[in-house]
């Protein structure tokens, strides 16, 4: 019995991905760790598999940055921060910048509705 084939991406005969490496996590049926080993696995690919040395093709900093903020994705960019990971990089700055303004926002609302109860 052989082991199956797989492409140059992990896509095996089935049409499915490869299961990430074992310091991402195990895939042991229960469905939490299965989400969180892919999310760490993707992470870990975008910011460091795909290096573009030249930048070819990666917008500006302010452009990340609105994207990062945008309600609507631009397609374009989104293409681009999967095939080069320094834009990544910077990008998930500006996203976790957003979601801390967030979090910090949505926690002073409640202390004033704590406050006035």
């Amino acid at each position: 019995m052989g082991s199956a084939r797989k492409d140059k991406n992990g896509v095996g005969e089935t049409g499915k991905l490869a299961a990430p490496p074992r310091e991402y996590g195990t895939y042991d049926g229960c469905e939490d760790r299965t989400r969180d080993a892919f999310w760490a696995y993707l992470k870990h690919t975008l910011s460091h598999d795909h290096p573009n040395p030249e930048r070819i093709g990666c917008p500006r900093h302010e452009t990340l940055k609105r994207h990062a903020r945008a309600s609507r994705v631009d397609g374009r960019i989104n293409k681009h921060l999967f095939q080069c990971s320094p834009c990544y990089r910077i990008y998930r700055g500006f996203a976790r910048e957003r979601m801390l303004e967030f979090l910090a926002r949505d926690s002073v609302k409640e202390g004033a509705k704590a406050n006035v109860e």
